[in-house]
């Protein structure tokens, strides 16, 4: 129903288009002779011009078919298409006159006094009909080019846009394949070890991986979240891990309540906090906080984790390459770069005398996620 009204629409801005030009074509003739003084019927000239449009208009669809199939899109074509076109033209330019002055000898008393045999007046009049035909021809094979080559500039982007949703959905789905097995792996070996020695805490911790677990299916396909269902998710994991880690692991949440509605990519911090307990607290003996905030900063989103470990490197390094930190932190990057391009900053900072860690992110707080996941965001 929408393709056939969109039809209907096209068909009479076409007839709306032909009668314009008409009408222009006429009336300059007019305006013309007026001002030089002589008389002229604007009656004929109007007929004449809707009729030799009008005729155009029937041929357009079949020129605008053939210019699809034989257009100029490559160069390895051009020469073939341009002599293919330069017959049809002519073709195309003695079809139109011959309907044209055909109807014209019909209507025209003058015409068939100077011309009693037709045939005659189409012979004699084949010059010029080529010399009048093949640059209308031509004007409307570069607009049906036009209009091609905007149609398949459209589906190629439509396509690719189609592609890169997919991609980052393929990248999110890997993510979270890393994530599950390696991380049920040691809950449930902590588990096992908290059974006998403290049943109470294992039985808490079970209770928390089942609703991480919970919350893991619940967004399963969801490429973009609220920013509140992000540090849900993430609050579930960590306190996971500070059940495996006790007094060695402590957090701290500073969010502002106000951008908890901003969108985000869905696990776009758990890799970051997996690296800092990984490297900052499993690796020490006593330790270490890992601090996330969340913040404005103008019509940016702010998200930073800070840890009190040894950092990943050495030294100080502030860089929008993540793949040397981990496979997490190269798909957190490659992720970013699909679905924001480049308006967005991720950066790592790695303080060499206080091995304190700060991984920033820098997001769009107004961003269109239809493109991406199921192009929805859920409330809870």
């Amino acid at each position: 129903m929408k393709k056939g009204r969109q039809n209907l629409y096209n068909f009479f801005s076409f007839i709306i288009v032909l009668t314009l030009i008409a009408l222009t074509f006429a009336l300059i003739p007019y305006l013309g002779a007026i001002s030089e003084g002589r008389k002229i019927g604007f009656w004929s000239l109007a007929v004449s011009s809707f009729l030799r449009f009008f005729l155009w208009g029937i041929l357009f669809p079949f020129i605008f078919r053939i210019t699809g199939r034989f257009g100029f899109g490559s160069r390895q074509n051009f020469l073939r298409s341009f002599f293919l076109h330069l017959v049809l033209g002519v073709f195309f330019s003695i079809l139109h006159f011959t309907a044209y002055a055909s109807v014209s000898w019909l209507l025209e008393p003058a015409f068939q006094e100077r011309y009693p045999v037709l045939l005659k007046y189409l012979l004699a009049s084949i010059p010029g009909s080529l010399t009048l035909g093949l640059p209308f021809y031509a004007l409307i094979v570069f607009a049906s080019q036009a209009y091609h080559s905007r149609v398949h500039l459209a589906a190629e982007e439509k396509k690719a846009s189609q592609l890169q949703a997919e991609l980052v959905q393929a990248q999110l789905q890997a993510l979270k394949m890393q994530l599950q097995p390696h991380f049920l792996f040691n809950t449930l070996n902590s588990i096992s070890s908290l059974v006998l020695t403290n049943p109470a805490k294992a039985h808490a911790m079970i209770a928390r991986l089942g609703d991480f677990l919970r919350l893991t299916l619940d967004y399963n396909e969801d490429q973009m979240v609220l920013l509140r269902e992000e540090l849900r998710f993430l609050r579930s994991y960590l306190e996971i891990e500070q059940t495996r880690f006790s007094d060695r692991l402590q957090v701290e949440f500073d969010v502002e309540n106000d951008i908890l509605s901003a969108v985000v990519p869905h696990l776009i911090l758990q890799p970051v906090v997996e690296n800092s307990i990984k490297h900052a607290i499993a690796r020490r003996s006593a330790g270490g906080v890992i601090r996330i905030k969340a913040g404005r900063s103008e019509d940016k989103l702010c998200l930073q984790i800070q840890d009190s470990g040894a950092g990943i490197t050495p030294k100080t390094e502030k860089t929008n390459n993540a793949e040397n930190s981990g496979k997490g932190l190269a798909n957190i990057q490659s992720r970013l770069k699909h679905l924001y391009g480049n308006n967005f900053s991720f950066s790592m900072n790695n303080d060499g005398d206080s091995g304190e860690m700060t991984v920033t992110f820098i997001l769009p707080l107004n961003f269109d996620f239809t493109s991406v996941g199921k192009g929805e965001i859920k409330h809870d």
